[in-house]
């Protein structure tokens, strides 16, 4: 463990004296990128090694390579997606980091596991309020779910109130209509009885006025 640690202070040093190793030239033209390419030209004054020009990539800058790639706090970086990954690690030589694809539910239950079982998180700073946060974040979350399937519920009830409404008034008023048929067709029969009752009495009284000629004759 002192040895780790003495390790870490070299690396810390060496890493204070180290150059930025980017690409020539990438400081004054917007076309070359700020990236790591090795200085292939024949007469480069940074192959070369010219005094001046900025500096090529040397084993001496390089950190003690038990210690390389370790997080500054000497723990082994690994990525965590779930409660299985994060149960699989050494504690005492690893530390997690939670990848950003986690969804806040997992997210949640894998912070509170780590709390639980003394996990260093290393990309996250304040664990205990990240949980708070996540969870507040999924009550709200549920709250308006249910709001929302709560309005969907009132508005699917309120189609089904109009639609039946609508189909009672549409019957009330094929039932009107079947009634004005029955009472214009009894008014047609009654019409067509008087009538007939009328030729009738017109018959008669030719009759009876036959009669009464015929018997003065």
């Amino acid at each position: 463990m002192k040895d780790k640690d003495r390790l870490m202070k070299l690396r810390k040093a060496a890493k204070k004296r180290q150059p930025t190793f980017v690409v020539k030239e990438s400081h004054n033209k917007r076309k070359i990128t700020a990236r790591w390419r090795y200085a292939g030209g024949r007469h480069s004054g940074v192959r070369q090694e010219h005094r001046g020009k900025q500096r090529l990539v040397r084993i001496g800058y390089g950190s003690p390579r038990e210690v390389r790639g370790l997080h500054h706090t000497g723990l082994k970086q690994v990525l965590v997606k779930n409660v299985q990954d994060l149960l699989a690690l050494h504690p005492q030589e690893e530390g997690a980091i939670i990848s950003s694809t986690i969804g806040g539910k997992k997210r949640s239950a894998v912070l509170e596991l780590a709390i639980q079982k003394k996990i260093t998180i290393l990309n996250i700073k304040n664990l205990p309020q990240t949980v708070a946060d996540l969870k507040s974040t999924f009550s709200a979350r549920q709250k308006l779910k249910q709001e929302k399937a709560h309005q969907k519920d009132k508005k699917q009830q309120d189609k089904e109130k109009k639609a039946a409404e609508k189909k009672k008034k549409e019957a009330e008023e094929k039932a009107e209509k079947a009634t004005g048929k029955d009472q214009s067709l009894e008014g047609s029969i009654d019409s067509a009885e008087s009538a007939a009752q009328k030729a009738e009495q017109k018959d008669q009284e030719k009759k009876e006025i036959e009669k009464e000629l015929n018997k003065r004759q």
